[in-house]
């Protein structure tokens, strides 16, 4: 809760003023609204552009540097990376991020010197599947299991274009106790060549164990778009032990709602937000709020109430151990596939731009960044 309040994008607003407009005023009237920020909002129009312009009563003495920002909605990533090669914009991807395939090709056009790249934070963007441990079949952990065991990580990896690294339950960015991409690759479920033979072979035998009717399973659900590439790759990869499932694409406004609801039985999962370990309280204690697939084990409630009341990093770290080794060895309420390590691009005369703690590109950076050596000014 105070990590969520305290994020860049958590904007407080006087509660007379969302009376006085609403919501929907405030998002996108620039009458309605109000801010200390270094930046005012001139116009906003949504899924298009907005366009903001330097606060001249910011209580930082000489910030903005700049005189007003123009942010570009499209989600069309081609006509961005063009709009960037033009000359159009000066930050490539703002304020969505960019795959560094994607930074790449702009690359190899604009020229080595013409494109500085900024990894932004990698606590965000994990990429996972969501069982719903109370419909069959995934009631049966061998059945979470045996799909854990057939889900190639490495060819996920190509489905994102490079912009994520393989994870476990813990984002690779808390570095004090997550498991290294190289750790994760010697156990069972991340590792390739032979070894992955072997988990695959595991896997039939738990599938054919669990004696699960292979015409009782459901439905994948992916959110249309960018969820759709991760479930046809798992659909494939869950055939190669026999497990065959189909993929039902839902628009967000539709996808995310039911998830939430706990409306669905095998579903692909984004999450933001990592900074500590206990984000696996929310996601798989039995009273966690992102529990959606009512996972409930006590042995893992136990663990997860004693690491978030334990101080002390050497004093967590066994916990937090013991918590995703029983999570990946017995339970997989999660497939958890990636974390992201997204990059921003701009112009070499954007200076003083550097990484954030959060995933997008903030305003906030731009107050403190300046011009140097651009064309024309």
């Amino acid at each position: 809760m105070i990590t969520a309040v305290g994020e860049i994008q958590m904007l407080m607003i006087a509660r007379d003023v969302v009376e006085a407009f609403g919501d929907d005023a405030i998002a996108g009237d620039a009458a309605a609204a109000i801010g200390t920020g270094g930046m005012q909002m001139v116009s906003r129009e949504a899924d298009v552009e907005t366009v903001l312009e330097r606060n001249p009563n910011y209580f930082r003495d000489g910030l903005p540097y700049f005189d007003g920002l123009r942010g570009n909605w499209n989600f069309d990533g081609a006509y961005r990376a063009a709009q960037y090669v033009a000359g159009d914009a000066d930050m490539l991807f703002f304020p969505w991020l960019g795959f560094p395939a994607e930074n790449e090709a702009v690359r190899g056009q604009v020229g080595e010197e013409n494109l500085v790249e900024v990894p932004m934070n990698a606590t965000w963007n994990w990429v996972a599947v969501h069982f719903h441990t109370k419909v069959e079949p995934y009631t049966d952990p061998r059945v979470r299991t045996a799909l854990h065991l057939a889900t190639d990580r490495e060819q996920l990896l190509v489905t994102t274009q490079g912009v994520t690294e393989i994870g476990g339950p813990i984002s690779h960015a808390i570095g004090a106790y997550a498991w290294t991409p190289d750790e994760l690759r010697q156990l069972p479920g991340y590792r390739s060549g032979a070894q992955r033979e072997e988990d695959l072979a595991e896997g039939r035998r738990l599938l054919d164990a669990s004696g699960y009717d292979p015409a009782s399973a459901p439905p994948m659900t992916a959110a249309a778009g960018y969820g759709t590439p991760y479930a046809e790759v798992m659909q494939q990869n869950f055939a190669e032990i026999g497990f065959e499932v189909a993929v039902q694409e839902q628009p967000d406004s539709e996808n995310n709602p039911k998830r939430a609801a706990g409306e669905f039985t095998l579903t692909y999962q984004g999450l933001g937000g990592a900074f500590d370990p206990d984000i696996l309280y929310g996601l798989s204690h039995s009273g966690g709020g992102r529990n959606f697939g009512e996972f409930s084990d006590p042995e893992i409630d136990a663990l997860l109430e004693q690491g978030r009341s334990t101080l002390g990093l050497e004093n967590r770290r066994p916990i937090y151990d013991e918590i995703q080794t029983k999570l990946l060895d017995r339970h997989n309420p999660q497939l958890y596939c990636s974390w992201g390590r997204p990059v921003v691009g701009h112009r070499p005369w954007l200076k003083g731009y550097g990484p954030t703690n959060m995933q997008t590109a903030a305003t906030y950076r731009w107050y403190r960044s300046w011009f140097e050596g651009k064309p024309g000014v």
